[in-house]
C-alpha cells in the first residue's frame, strides 16, 4: 500500500504519544519516517533598529501576580501568560527565548511556520500586543503577515516571508488491524 505524506509536526514526545505510537505500530503494523520539506513560512528577524527586549533571569518563574489561566510553559523553561485589555490581546513572555516566540507565532499562524533567525540566544521578558481580526480571514498573501505579528515592531523584531524547512511524517507501511 502506498500513502502520501501527512503534514504533521510532532511536538515533544509525551508518554501518551509514545503509547499511541506503539499501539499503532503493533496493531496496524504502521511504519513511518520523518521527511524534511520546504514550505512557505516566515523568518523571525531583528528589525532595522535592533531588538528592544529586557533580559530575563535564568531559572526564575513567572511572578504569582502575573499568573493567568491562559498560559503555558515552554520546554526550555520559558513561560507565557495571555490576556485581553481594552480590545487588545496580549501575551506576556517571561524568561523566553526567540525560539519560544517563533514556536508560539507558528502555533498561532495560518499554516505558515515561523523560524527564529534573530541570532539572539538570551532569555527575555516582553509583552506582545495585537489586535485580532473579528472574522476568520487570514492574510491575503505571505507578504501580508497575520495581524497578530504587527506588534513585533515594538520589540524591534519583524517577520519576513521565506522558505522554511519543516519535518513531515511519511507513512511507509500500514495494514488492516488484527482482530481483537
Amino acid at each position: 500500500m502506498s500513502f502520501d505524506q501527512i503534514d504533521l509536526t510532532p511536538g515533544p514526545l509525551s508518554e501518551a504519544y509514545v503509547k499511541t505510537a506503539t499501539m499503532l505500530a503493533d496493531r496496524f503494523k504502521l511504519v513511518v519516517r520523518r521527511v524534511p520539506s520546504d514550505v512557505q513560512g516566515y523568518y523571525l528577524e531583528v528589525g532595522k533598529h535592533g531588538p528592544r527586549l529586557v533580559e530575563g533571569r535564568p531559572y526564575e518563574s513567572l511572578p504569582p501576580d502575573k499568573l493567568h489561566p491562559i498560559g503555558k510553559r515552554f520546554p526550555d523553561g520559558g513561560e507565557l501568560a495571555a490576556g485581553t485589555q481594552d480590545e487588545k490581546r496580549y501575551m506576556t513572555f517571561y524568561n523566553a527565548t526567540m525560539v519560544d516566540l517563533a514556536a508560539q507565532l507558528s502555533a498561532m499562524s495560518t499554516g505558515h511556520p515561523v523560524q527564529d533567525h534573530t541570532g539572539l540566544t538570551g532569555r527575555y521578558n516582553f509583552v506582545l500586543y495585537s489586535h485580532y481580526p473579528t472574522d476568520d480571514s487570514g492574510p491575503t498573501s505571505l507578504s501580508d503577515p497575520p495581524i497578530y505579528y504587527q506588534g513585533l515592531d515594538v520589540l524591534g523584531l519583524r517577520v519576513e516571508p521565506n522558505k522554511v524547512t519543516v519535518e513531515k511524517i511519511a507513512i511507509d507501511h500500514l495494514e488492516r488491524p488484527t482482530p481483537n
